[in-house]
């Protein structure tokens, strides 16, 4: 039982909240509108607690509920579950949401980010990214596009830009409008010959391309320490050698059986 009290004269008020699972089993009608206020905070706030929802959420929950509860019988005919909601959220807010981007995308110029990545069911995906500045709100979205099924048996640079480029046709958004390109620095995307890179370039001359900052600065780093001495890398794995097994012979030392293992070890004769 949630027990939530300020004082002994709210006792009444609070204590019969158990959970949000009876609490529509509590008569609320003879209590004043403050007592009825708090009740009701109450009860959300145990849902968030019964659920493990982030406390977060509340600060947005609260708003939705004042514009959603403003016609009782609306509230008394809700049906939602999870399997509707998920039908919701990819069915009619996903399109509505790709529409949206796709209608500032034709007007508008943007920068794409690319990566591709296999599922746990083995399938090829290709994730596109973009990044453009609202001509309604003027800030910069960085928002998901889509995500593109792949040929797993043809990953090739050419078999990739076309079902990138038969993605945009069919959302009629000019490819002239792209003006960046982010994306990892395999060859097969950023070669100098028959890559993603070279194919977007024949469409899109102009075009400004980030590769992973990640993957450059590994790239630096390894042809820096080429130059280097070979005995400074040397030494530096044997330091971090000695710290390891000192760290091994730490834990063993603390260990009960340490001892007993030593003193069994001490007993041993070889001939």
């Amino acid at each position: 039982m949630l027990l939530l009290m300020s004082s002994n004269s709210n006792f009444s008020v609070y204590s019969d909240v158990a959970s949000t699972s009876n609490s529509n089993n509590n008569d609320n009608s003879n209590l004043p509108h403050k007592d009825k206020v708090k009740r009701a905070e109450i009860k959300l706030s145990a849902f968030f607690a019964e659920h493990n929802v982030a406390f977060c959420a509340v600060e947005h929950l609260v708003p939705l509920l004042k514009n959603v509860c403003t016609e009782p019988e609306v509230v008394q005919d809700l049906s939602l579950a999870r399997h509707k909601c998920t039908k919701i959220v990819k069915n009619v807010i996903a399109k509505r949401e790709v529409e949206k981007i796709v209608e500032c995308l034709r007007t508008c110029k943007f920068s794409v980010l690319i990566d591709e990545s296999t599922d746990i069911s083995d399938r090829k995906l290709m994730c596109i990214v973009v990044k453009y500045v609202s001509p309604i709100s003027r800030n910069v979205n960085t928002q998901l596009l889509e995500l593109l099924s792949l040929d797993s048996t043809d990953c090739s640079a050419s078999k990739i830009f076309e079902t990138f480029k038969q993605f945009f046709t069919n959302k009629a958004i000019p490819l002239k409008n792209i003006v960046g390109l982010a994306c990892d620095n395999a060859s097969v995307m950023v070669g100098c010959n028959n890559s993603f890179m070279t194919f977007l370039k024949i469409e899109v001359p102009e075009l400004i391309t980030l590769k992973c900052i990640c993957h450059s600065s590994a790239l630096i780093a390894s042809h820096a320490c080429d130059q280097l001495p070979s005995a400074c890398e040397k030494l530096v794995r044997g330091v971090a050698i000695l710290f390891s097994a000192w760290l091994c012979i730490k834990v063993g030392c603390n260990s009960s059986n340490a001892v007993h293992i030593i003193y069994k070890l001490e007993n041993v004769t070889y001939e």
